[in-house]
């Protein structure tokens, strides 16, 4: 018997098409976007405290569904501990996406029965008022108002325009009922919204648009040009009143006929803030300004490295994000275990009884060492091969050594090693292990 043919996932294939890395904001609408989302959902494991994580979200989220205030969710865990993709999968399992041949994402995962009662649950509540999701980083819309970049941030989720002035604009055509048609005069003249938004205060054709869409508005296209410069301002920042009034007044309304069910995932927030106290207590505002003005409808999540308690520039973030969700090293053997070194039913006795009539040689590697054989290690023998226990202790050790500024992550790392350790002796019979000086 050949190693390949041991395992679930065939070794010689591409196994990690997203290279280990899951990133939050993936493209949901072209085909390369939706292949590795499908991917992600379904190597997802859902066990452990990633399946834990979920249920304490859910059951957080349901219980205080239409109450004044929604606690805020904090999950925490050293880089590369799975992090984005439990909020990323999270965000995914909410709104049940949808790919382009229909199938959807609680169908492509079966996810465990309780959980399964929860987004069950949840979608009831969504079928009665609709349903929101919004993820990605706010590092990517910078600006000295966090909630100015929150704003931004949802609006590009939602498909609108970005930038406040440019989303006012699009509004007022709008509640004028104008926007059709305006997008159609400018695709006639070979013209998109978008570009034209971008040169709202210039454009050619949008006054003219609006003089045909609205007669009597204006007497001139200058006239109209100097109306959109006036009410139509450009801003870097926002008042709570306004912050406010524009989400729940504006924008929902928009993609939603009621308050419904939002989602909202906000990665990296840890690294977002930095060392920077100031930019620490506009992230607590604007947890408050979410989580206690959406009657209990909207929940935030949001994602850090440390746990809240490590850290005294996050203290102060503590009463709001009062959900924990704290990720461990055993998550990431879990989800090793489960994804690239998943082995068929039929290969478990083959594997036990070899490794079984070689333990004195493998009790033997590193002994007297940290990275050496003990008895808890028998009950991830068959778990680990071919990698044995004394080599995966040793990786893991040097992964953390080189990694000190913890840019690579240990769940990307170790599953790329692992993949890639694999692939090496896939076509090697039974018996034949990697080496524990490979890829380090």
């Amino acid at each position: 018997m050949l190693n390949k043919e041991l395992f679930v996932l065939n070794p010689d294939d591409n196994n990690l098409i997203n290279d280990g890395v899951a990133q939050i904001n993936t493209s949901s609408v072209d085909p390369e976007g939706q292949k590795i989302i499908r991917h992600e959902i379904k190597t997802f494991v859902c066990e452990g405290e990633y399946e834990r994580g979920l249920l304490r979200i859910l059951d957080t989220y349901l219980r205080n569904f239409d109450q004044p205030k929604q606690p805020a969710v904090w999950v925490s865990g050293f880089f590369g501990s799975g992090k984005s993709h439990l909020v990323k999968m999270l965000s995914y399992f909410w709104e049940n996406f949808k790919f382009s041949d229909g199938v959807t994402a609680r169908q492509l995962k079966t996810l465990p029965q309780e959980l399964n009662e929860q987004f069950f649950e949840l979608s009831r509540k969504q079928d009665l008022v609709g349903s929101v999701v919004v993820r990605g980083l706010l590092s990517e819309y910078p600006s000295k108002d966090v909630r100015y970049s929150f704003l931004q941030l949802m609006l590009s989720n939602l498909g609108l325009p970005s930038k406040l002035h440019q989303f006012r604009f699009y509004y007022w055509c709008k509640t004028e009922g104008i926007l059709d048609g305006l997008i159609e005069k400018l695709e006639n003249a070979g013209k998109s919204l978008k570009e034209e938004l971008n040169n709202l205060y210039v454009s050619k054709y949008i006054p003219g648009a609006i003089m045909e869409l609205l007669p009597g508005h204006a007497e001139s296209e200058a006239q109209i040009r100097d109306q959109i410069g006036r009410n139509f301002p450009r801003v870097d920042s926002i008042s709570k009143e306004d912050f406010l009034y524009t989400i729940k007044s504006q924008i929902l309304p928009l993609v939603s006929g009621k308050m419904p069910c939002i989602l909202v995932t906000l990665d990296e927030v840890q690294q977002f803030i930095g060392s920077d106290e100031n930019k620490a207590s506009h992230v607590q505002f604007l947890a408050e300004d979410l989580c206690e003005n959406f009657n209990g409808r909207l929940l935030l999540v949001a994602t850090g490295q440390n746990s809240l308690s490590e850290t005294p520039i996050l203290q102060k973030l503590t009463d709001r994000y009062t959900v924990k969700v704290p990720l461990s090293d055993k998550d990431v053997e879990t989800v090793t275990w489960k994804t690239v070194l998943e082995k068929k039913p039929s290969a478990f006795s083959p594997v036990d009884q070899k490794l079984n009539s070689s333990l004195g040689e493998i009790a033997s590697l590193l002994e007297g060492s940290d990275f050496g054989f003990t008895q808890e290690d028998k009950q991830t023998l068959v778990a680990d091969y071919p990698i044995l226990p004394s080599t995966r202790k040793f990786w893991k050790r040097v992964i953390q050594a080189i990694d000190v500024a913890g840019t690579s992550g240990q769940l990307r790392s170790q599953l790329r090693i692992v993949d890639e350790s694999i692939k090496s002796v896939s076509q090697k019979r039974l018996g034949e292990i990697i080496p524990g000086r490979l890829y380090i």
